[in-house]
């Protein structure tokens, strides 16, 4: 049995207040860029768990040991 109902996204609107309700708590880059990553990648808690820095980010050797984040 295959599912046909699509998942229920949030209106501009709805991300803007959440982005902005997002900037009154503790740790607001972490927080947005997690929820930007979710959104506009379309990935999963699971899958975002999963990402390391090297997946993100590329490190050459004029930035090793230097965020480049």
């Amino acid at each position: 049995m295959s599912k046909t109902a699509q998942a229920r996204v949030l209106t501009p609107e709805q991300f803007a207040h959440l982005l902005g309700e997002i900037k009154e708590h503790r740790y607001p880059e972490k927080n947005t860029a997690l929820v930007q990553i979710s959104f506009k990648l379309g990935l999963r808690v699971q899958e975002i768990a999963l990402l390391q820095i090297k997946d993100v980010a590329e490190l050459g050797p004029e930035t090793s040991g230097q965020r480049s984040f």
